[in-house]
């Protein structure tokens, strides 16, 4: 199967039309097929006895193992390529949601609680963005990545499972939209919520932080960072339970919203 995602050209390799199915589901969000396949990246799994499968990339093993977790292999590799090489856009770690047409962007790498928190804005009316990355235009709005979302049954557990939004009663956002809220949030159960403001500097470090290609396209990534957070007022501190500070979290991208249309 050959397509892109994000610009990222792709070849999906598999030994039978089962599995590559199963692969194809596991592909970023926005992945389209297309015939010609020249300077793609190919990914790959192979077996030999039907226990054991190698993850490839362009012939190269990646890694073997047990058919579950050569796919989940696969999809960490395969997200982290688009994310690291998408054309004319900057990925950035962090849950995305938007509430009247305004971003809220919650930066953060797994077990920091973006996704609880994510649901929780998307069950109290905002549109559902992402759970995994922000995906940042040139212009610093942000683009859908709406992958279903990775939930744990309890806030810092490792066992999760994945949920369509819409078994939340939310929607998934198709345009992009301006960033309003920087909130960069570390659960910690029982805190008080007494987060500080930082500057448009100080939020574009914790942006860039947490930008795939930091490292790669620095420049390119500063003037994404910096364009989404010239008007948004951005957040930082720990937080209790995700549900008490939706109301805030909401009221400030509104006021935010209002500063924007008004300048």
């Amino acid at each position: 199967m050959t397509g892109h995602a994000y610009g990222v050209g792709l070849v999906i390799e598999a030994p039978d039309a089962q599995l590559l199915g199963r692969m194809l589901e596991l592909l970023p969000p926005g992945f389209q097929q297309r015939q010609q396949g020249e300077g793609a990246t190919r990914f790959g799994l192979t077996t030999e006895d039907g226990v054991s499968y190698s993850v490839e990339r362009d012939g190269s093993e990646l890694m073997t193992g047990e058919l579950d977790v050569a796919l989940g292999i696969f999809d960490t590799f395969v997200r982290g390529h688009v994310a690291l090489n998408a054309r004319d856009r900057v990925f950035v770690h962090a849950g995305a949601v938007a509430y009247r047409g305004t971003a809220i962007l919650i930066p953060g790498m797994s077990f920091t609680g973006k996704t609880t928190l994510v649901a929780e804005l998307v069950s109290a009316g905002a549109v559902y963005y992402s759970d995994e990355f922000a995906v940042l235009d040139q212009d610093g709005r942000v683009h859908p990545y709406a992958k279903p979302l990775s939930l744990r049954l309890r806030e810092g557990e490792r066992e999760q499972t994945n949920q369509q939004i819409t078994e939340l009663g939310g929607v998934a956002g198709h345009e992009p939209v301006p960033v309003g809220l920087i909130a960069c949030l570390q659960y910690r159960a029982g805190s008080e919520w007494q987060p500080t403001e930082l500057t448009p500097g100080e939020a574009v470090l914790e942006l860039f932080s947490h930008a795939v290609p930091a490292s790669t396209r620095p420049q390119e990534s500063l003037l994404a960072l910096r364009r989404a957070a010239q008007h948004a007022t951005a957040l930082k501190g720990t937080r209790g339970e995700a549900a008490a500070i939706v109301p805030d979290l909401l009221q400030r991208v509104q006021a935010a919203a209002a500063s924007r249309h008004a300048t």
